[in-house]
């Protein structure tokens, strides 16, 4: 944004109307206009007065509130030497000036995703009005927590995760020493997410989510519950392997979700069709992970969610050709091609997918002719929407049968 910044005669005020427009032009949001008059005030305001540092102060929330992050930290760092000047860097409202200089640098990242300067920038400002808080409101005080967490983040985008949850640890042990629960679990859970996806130390994970877990079972929050609990299925199947543990906390899961009063129908078919695809590709029981995937074919078509019906369609006719129950296969891959059709969900790999299976199916039954417009159709649909992932399938089974 490029501001002209006009001298004060053009606006035909004095010092004082030319403040209330500032202030005026604050309050109601319109940023842009209070910089250029900002800019004004600036240059003709004593620069050791304290408006002067209010103005300064302020221009800097206005390029924040604009995401002009480096200009406002330009102002933000003015505003800073100016306390250290008078001796005042050891106040509240020096801390909170910090916490702005801060998020700047924290939120400024997206322009420069990898720059550590950024993060480091933040973590400093932010460390030391920890520090300041501290002093001034003891070491319990919850502005430190939201801080710390905020250092927790900033040493996650700079893969600093033992720092990471050094910081989450401290905030955990504020919100305890308040008897906050509730903040205590979200700590935990993020500290067992930092071991879960980032350290990939599953054990650990299982460890802070069964914490949260007990919280949670402790409070009666039902939703929560069961969200942590479908964590730990995940753990145990997807990481440790342990599909015994999965599944006994997937159907834990489902239960709870069932008893929340939330809209809960997308978290139980996601589970349901996890524990299909475990009776399908772990224990290859074909005729249990149909049940599963029935099951959540019921729940989907109870919210008239058609893409999610035409999923489980095309999951069932999958486990009856593994069956070699060709007769089904083609009752459900038809059904689920008809319903992409009639939605008009034709441009995304399941419907590539349903065309190729469904071809692959008149092939085993000697019929070349539709197995060749069914791989055919496929093939096109793919090469004009640029997807590749089912290509080299589809052109194996097509140059094999068609080609060669």
């Amino acid at each position: 944004m490029i501001l002209i910044v006009t001298a004060l005669p053009a606006w035909g005020q004095d010092v004082d109307s030319l403040k209330r427009k500032f202030n005026k032009c604050y309050e109601d949001e319109q940023f842009y206009t209070a910089i250029i008059i900002g800019h004004q005030l600036l240059n003709v305001t004593e620069h050791d007065s304290n408006d002067y540092l209010q103005y300064t102060i302020r221009i800097g929330d206005c390029y924040y509130r604009t995401n002009e992050y480096d200009k406002a930290i330009e102002f933000f760092s003015h505003a800073k030497d100016i306390y250290i000047t008078n001796e005042k860097d050891k106040s509240l409202e020096y801390a909170n000036l910090l916490i702005k200089i801060g998020y700047c640098s924290y939120y400024g990242k997206d322009c420069s995703r990898y720059n550590e300067i950024y993060f480091n920038r933040g973590i400093s400002n932010f460390t030391l009005a920890t520090d300041i808080y501290k002093n001034i409101q003891g070491d319990y005080c919850l502005e430190v927590a939201e801080l710390l967490e905020t250092i927790g983040h900033c040493h996650e985008c700079l893969d600093e995760y033992d720092k990471e949850i050094n910081a989450f640890l401290q905030a955990k042990d504020i919100y305890s020493h308040y008897n906050d629960s509730l903040e205590v679990a979200r700590m935990l859970e993020v500290i067992g997410e930092c071991y879960n996806y980032r350290l990939e130390d599953y054990n650990k994970a299982l460890d802070f989510y069964s914490l949260v877990k007990d919280i949670y079972n402790a409070k009666h929050d039902i939703y929560n519950l069961a969200r942590t609990l479908e964590k730990i299925g995940n753990c145990y199947y997807n990481d440790i392997k342990n599909y015994n543990e999965a599944i006994k906390n997937y159907l834990s899961a489902i239960d709870y979700y069932t008893l929340s009063q939330s809209e809960s129908y997308y978290e139980t078919t996601r589970i349901i069709i996890k524990i299909g695809n475990y009776y399908r590709y772990i224990l290859k029981d074909y005729i249990n992970a149909i049940g599963y995937y029935s099951q959540a074919k019921d729940i989907y078509l109870s919210f008239n969610d058609c893409s999610g019906v035409a999923e489980m369609l095309a999951n069932i006719g999958n486990c009856y050709f593994d069956l070699h129950k060709y007769c089904e296969v083609e009752q459900y891959y038809s059904q689920a091609i008809e319903l992409c059709e009639r939605t008009k969900d034709t441009k995304g790999g399941l419907y590539i997918r349903l065309l190729k299976n469904l071809g692959l199916w008149h092939i085993t039954q000697g019929d070349f002719s539709n197995a060749y417009t069914y791989l055919q159709k496929a093939l096109n649909l793919e090469h004009r929407l640029n997807i590749n992932e089912l290509s080299r399938d589809i052109q194996l089974n097509y140059n094999k049968l068609f080609v060669s």
